[in-house]
């Protein structure tokens, strides 16, 4: 399966972005709706507790004080009945905090589509040691470090049910009654996908993501310096979307920044400084989507900020969510600039699928020659 998440980051200016033949999306005529959102400050806001702690302490939620303590793997989580039928993918986000969940355990989303289905994994979450690039968060009983974490659902693999009986639940398989991880924060987004009939060099049919800086709000232009929480697609609906609003990019419409006349959407973060970000919390400039990651054709408008060198630390430009499971290397789904991945050596580029922790795994290409200067503005096409 391919991954579920697409990130855009780096220190960059982008110009425009459309994925063919299947990728990410959004436009003006598609239809989005927060079907419910919970922060638990006034009570569980329609969630069922099980063996379970509505916790007030700031050290753990979100927002505000209070968050839900889950543990062991007797109680859990369940939210309020919904009806998803109108939709062709539903949105979780939500905020974690682990408080003493073992390396190795997970916190894991569940659904199903009326009371008397099965549960459903949805993810499984696992609780370890982040820089080993084997979990999904660190391992650490006193810790207070909070994670942001986006999945989707599609219509597609799932039932989605006419009537409010829908529900996702959150459990942890911890052995021990004092592994405990907070939830705080939760928002379920549905999207109904929009029909195009105009699209990039006239494609329309297969076009899963189209991504333009001159209609980053889905219309028009926007002023100079403006921050994009949300970059929206004129394609689908697989909006590009901050976790938080100190990740926001910038809009830039002016004579020094413009690309042939248009304006383009700046992602200004220092290669020197970047470090592994599980969490999505930090503060450097980063939009995230639900689409997942398809490459049948990749075309992006982008220039580089900084000298391109072959032993920086990677630029990464598009890319999915790191592989699942134990791997060795940095090495993500997608593309980028510099030392991107473990495949090659020396390469100044380079766009890979999958990961290289064995035979047979993954694909990739690289320019280990600089034969073409990725210095200047360039049209990238995976």
């Amino acid at each position: 399966m391919p991954p579920k998440m697409k990130t855009i980051t780096s220190k960059r200016i982008l110009g425009f972005l459309f994925v063919g033949m299947l990728t990410l999306s959004l436009a003006k005529g598609f239809s989005q709706t927060v079907i419910h959102s919970a922060d638990f400050e006034s009570g569980l806001d329609g969630w069922t507790l099980v063996s379970g702690t509505r916790w007030n302490s700031s050290s753990y939620s979100y927002t505000g004080t209070f968050s839900i303590q889950i543990g062991h793997n007797t109680g859990d989580l369940q939210s309020p009945q919904m009806a998803l039928a109108a939709y062709d993918k539903v949105d979780i986000r939500f905020h974690i905090t682990n408080r003493g969940i073992d390396t190795g355990e997970n916190l894991i989303l569940e659904y199903r589509p009326d009371g008397s289905s099965a549960w459903q994994i949805v993810n499984s979450y696992r609780s370890g040691v982040v820089s080993s690039k084997n979990s999904d968060f660190q391992h650490n009983a006193s810790s207070s470090v909070k994670y942001a974490k986006i999945i989707a659902i599609n219509s597609s693999d799932y039932t989605f049910p006419a009537s409010a009986t829908a529900q996702f639940r959150f459990r942890t398989n911890a052995n021990d009654a004092a592994d405990l991880v907070h939830i705080d924060a939760v928002t379920i987004t549905g999207t109904t996908y929009n029909t195009i009939s105009t699209g990039p060099g006239g494609v329309t049919s297969g076009l899963e993501m189209w991504l333009q800086a001159d209609k980053a709000d889905g219309s028009g232009v926007l002023t100079n310096n403006t921050g994009i929480n949300t970059w929206q697609d004129t394609g689908k609906g697989h909006d590009a979307n901050t976790m938080v609003s100190t990740q926001a990019p910038t809009y830039k419409n002016n004579t020094t920044d413009n690309i042939n006349f248009n304006p383009v959407i700046e992602f200004s973060n220092s290669s020197a400084t970047s470090s592994s970000d599980m969490g999505y919390l930090t503060a450097r400039d980063e939009l995230t989507g639900t689409g997942g990651f398809y490459s049948h054709d990749i075309f992006m408008v982008v220039t580089p900020d900084e000298p391109i060198t072959n032993t920086m630390i990677p630029l990464d430009t598009f890319t999915g969510k790191d592989p699942t499971g134990t791997t060795a290397q940095e090495d993500v789904t997608g593309f980028g600039y510099g030392a991107y991945t473990n495949r090659f050596t020396n390469e100044y580029f380079a766009y890979c699928i999958g990961t290289t922790s064995g035979p047979g795994n993954g694909y990739g290409r690289g320019d280990l020659t600089f034969n073409v200067d990725l210095n200047n503005v360039g049209i990238i096409n995976a």
